[in-house]
């Protein structure tokens, strides 16, 4: 009876200490950023004819503003899409009715890479332009 006894307790101990083992969820959000996360930050693209950011408003919706820099003067064109974000994946299209093309990014720090467009950099807050490298082109 003693053992029987002993071999329970030792069981229940095994499936309490089991219980509250495993993996954190701490680990797995310093990884992988939410949807929230890029709600409030802006990217930025420069070439020396134009100037884009992607503003993301929303958790649905981005506004991009195109500036082209002429020689003698500016012109500024902003056009709404929305997006989907699946870290690190971001699926931007146009809203209905606005022309343009589906664009496909991947965020890598304060990096976005835009297939096919460019590199974008993180601005807001930062105070400082960190590109890395430009790729591509956008027009």
């Amino acid at each position: 009876m003693m053992k029987a006894k002993m071999f329970f307790m030792s069981l229940v101990t095994l499936v309490a200490a089991l219980s509250f083992t495993g993996c954190s969820k701490d680990d797995s959000d310093s990884e992988q950023p939410e949807l929230t996360d890029l709600i409030g930050t802006v990217w930025q693209y420069d070439d020396e004819d134009v100037t884009v950011t992607l503003d993301f408003v929303s958790e649905t919706d981005v506004l991009i503003n195109v500036g082209y820099h002429y020689d003698s003067d500016n012109e500024t064109e902003s056009i709404g899409y929305t997006y989907e974000y699946m870290a690190p994946n971001v699926v931007m299209s146009p809203k209905p009715g606005v022309e343009g093309e589906t664009l496909y990014a991947v965020v890598d720090g304060l990096n976005m890479y835009v297939e096919d467009r460019g590199t974008f950099v993180r601005i807001d807050g930062l105070g400082v332009n960190h590109r890395v490298e430009t790729t591509g082109h956008l027009a």
